[in-house]
């Protein structure tokens, strides 16, 4: 799993087009990231783990591995953990958005993990990071489960994209065991950095999600959204 992770970020930077003359954002320095991929070809993989740091002379002040987020099973509300835990963010039939920075990470579906967290592996510091915690869930193992706060949790397959428009990442969900996925939820990875991560349906209702950090809170503005699918 991590070396996918890994290795996926780097085929994206090989693979991405220069668009530093056609857009008036200045774009990531991914410094590291770069010394570790300059003699890649497109196509090839190569694993970020201290050896390739040493090698190529980068810093990684890590984590390198998803796992290392994770929180202990107990810390986690109840019932969210699921049959197989948090590592089915990624390995529970998952897609990831990558935004030139970061690749964020999010949901589970059916019974592998009822989480609705976001972790990312940022590109500039080359490290996992954990964005938001997951919502606590109502009504576990009933009709009317769903979560606390945000979507619930389920299958994105390879539908999860980023839209530069609106610099969000778009995340669809099917098989949900715990709530209703019918629409893309949108989420804000700047405000979301704020500390404040809330979620607002297409009918205008806003949810709030649980944040990473308490301390930083954003209320004035939501960070997930669901829009209409």
């Amino acid at each position: 799993m991590h070396r996918l992770l890994t290795a996926l970020g780097l085929l994206l930077l090989v693979a991405a087009p220069d668009t530093s003359a056609t857009t008036d954002t200045k774009p990531p320095l991914l410094s590291g990231l770069k010394k570790i991929a300059a003699d890649m070809k497109p196509g090839e993989w190569r694993q970020i783990d201290r050896a390739a740091c040493r090698i190529y002379g980068v810093k990684c002040p890590g984590p390198l591995n998803l796992s290392a987020v994770f929180k202990d099973k107990a810390d986690y509300p109840r019932s969210v953990w699921g049959a197989v835990g948090p590592r089915a963010i990624v390995s529970a039939w998952a897609s990831g958005v990558w935004d030139g920075r970061r690749l964020y990470l999010s949901n589970g579906g059916h019974r592998d993990y009822f989480g609705n967290d976001v972790l990312a592996w940022d590109a500039e510091w080359l490290r996992f990071v954990r964005v938001t915690n997951p919502s606590p869930l109502i009504d576990f193992g009933k009709k009317t489960c769903r979560p606390e706060t945000g979507p619930p949790s389920a299958h994105t397959y390879d539908g999860a994209l980023w839209v530069p428009a609106l610099q969000e990442a778009w995340f669809p969900g099917r098989f949900s065991n715990c709530g209703h996925f019918a629409n893309f939820w949108a989420f804000d990875p700047e405000i979301a950095d704020g500390g404040r991560q809330r979620s607002r349906r297409s009918d205008g209702a806003a949810l709030r999600f649980t944040p990473a950090d308490e301390s930083s809170s954003r209320p004035d503005r939501p960070a997930v959204r669901s829009a209409s699918g």
